[in-house]
């Protein structure tokens, strides 16, 4: 089950990367821009969700290959990038694609690390999370 999950987290990484690199061919970017668009946007989401459950240091720095599958998404955009724009909705389509994988594993990486439980009450599921957030501050 674990090699699942891991082939899911490359395809979500990859998935990703190709769409921030789309997004610096779109903006002219070189190709130097577009790697560290494709890194950013493959990367940072998890980097940013690893800290603030305390996983240090980050699954995506920890290990080389999650960078190493991001960059390589640049090279392949930067040379196909003509023919994968005659599709309709490259971008939306990876994003859905990227979206639904990382909501999956980051709810599955929330679960492991006790930050959510789930309960049933009368055939129907129920969940709560166990970060406090604090009240509003008044502003005076």
């Amino acid at each position: 089950m674990n090699a699942l999950f891991t082939f899911f987290e490359y395809l979500g990484v990859l998935v990703f990367a190709l769409s921030g690199s789309i997004m610096a061919a779109r903006k002219n970017m070189d190709f130097y821009g577009s790697i560290i668009l494709a890194i950013l946007t493959a990367l940072g989401g998890g980097l940013i969700r690893d800290v603030m459950i305390g996983r240090i240091p980050p699954l995506m720095l920890s290990q080389g290959s999650y960078l190493a599958v991001a960059a390589a998404a640049a090279p392949i955009i930067f040379v196909f990038y003509r023919r994968l724009e005659k599709f309709h909705y490259p971008l939306r389509i990876l994003d859905a694609l990227g979206l639904g994988v990382f909501t999956v594993l980051g709810a599955r990486t929330a679960l492991a690390a006790g930050l959510i439980s789930l309960w049933r009450t009368r055939g129907t599921s129920r969940a709560s999370t166990s970060l406090s957030i604090p009240p509003p501050v008044p502003l005076s």
